[in-house]
């Protein structure tokens, strides 16, 4: 499908085809997310999420000076991923129906 969309960029019916799988592929990683954080221990996950981010952090501030924006940009956004899975993962752990149920670090919120 995707050769058809290079080969033949102005027809309508490869076009959808391309847009279905897009859609149904989105679909199905989202379903997988979202067995993932029912299946996983939260904090198990949270350490391992901990770990991989360092390591991918490390790769983002050694690479910073190499200034490829490409290999940059798939880093950060590898890191941006993963770190919303880690707040999705604990803030489902915290089951945060109400604010009171926030935990108390003692530092003030930022405004």
């Amino acid at each position: 499908a995707i050769f058809q969309l290079y080969m033949f960029p102005t027809k309508r019916h490869v076009r959808r085809r391309v847009r279905f799988l897009r859609q149904l592929w989105r679909g199905i990683e989202t379903e997988a997310k979202v067995t993932l954080k029912k299946v996983v221990d939260p904090v198990a996950m949270a350490l391992i999420i901990q770990e991989e981010t360092k390591k991918v952090a490390k790769k983002v501030c050694d690479g910073m000076y190499e200034q490829d924006m490409e290999h940059l940009k798939t880093e950060m956004l590898h890191l941006v991923g993963m770190c919303e899975t880690g707040v999705d993962i604990i803030w489902q752990e915290f089951n945060m129906g109400s604010m009171d149920e926030l935990p108390n670090a003692g530092l003030p919120l930022p405004e």
